[in-house]
């Protein structure tokens, strides 16, 4: 679910790995504009979805049209994942930091965080998932750009640690 979201190979991927292990379901992009986020959402249970992946612009906002938001996503201040409870609540978490980090690691087996300083471009949803697993894997220093510095910013202050905002000009 996003906005744009017909460039996405995500539904190549995802029902790949279906037929591969004779998984029931189906994987379909769902464009949605942001103004239509809230009903699109609240539509997913009545359509009978077991959930949806979020991707821009809806990761930070759907935080506040979810039912419940785990730990993880409430510290990054985003959700990727919405899970529907049998009952129809819609259950926000992130596990855009995790599959970030890991593809580090499975790439670049020796990669370590704190080896130097890390530059992240971007101060959206998916930056901000980004930053809490680099800060988790002990990144001692995370420089953020972003064409908006009062985003980077705000990113910055929410998340603490070892993120510095820099102005876009700074790249």
């Amino acid at each position: 679910m996003g906005w744009p979201v017909l460039h996405s190979r995500s539904p190549l991927l995802h029902n790949t790995l279906f037929a591969e292990n004779a998984l029931a379901g189906s994987y379909v992009f769902l464009e949605i504009r942001p103004e239509g986020l809230a009903a699109a959402l609240r539509s997913l249970h009545p359509l009978r979805f077991s959930g949806c992946n979020l991707t821009i612009p809806h990761k930070q906002a759907a935080m506040k049209i979810v039912d419940r938001v785990d730990e993880t996503a409430r510290l990054i201040g985003a959700i990727s994942c919405v899970v529907v409870e049998a009952d129809g609540t819609l259950s926000g978490s992130n596990n855009d930091w995790f599959g970030f980090i890991h593809n580090l690691k499975q790439t670049f087996p020796d990669w370590r965080a704190d080896a130097g300083p890390v530059t992240v471009i971007g101060a959206g949803g998916g930056s901000r998932a980004v930053c809490y697993g680099l800060a988790r894997e002990g990144a001692k220093e995370i420089r953020l750009v972003n064409r908006t510095l009062a985003r980077a910013q705000k990113l910055a202050a929410d998340l603490g640690g070892p993120i510095r905002a820099y102005p876009w000009e700074e790249r």
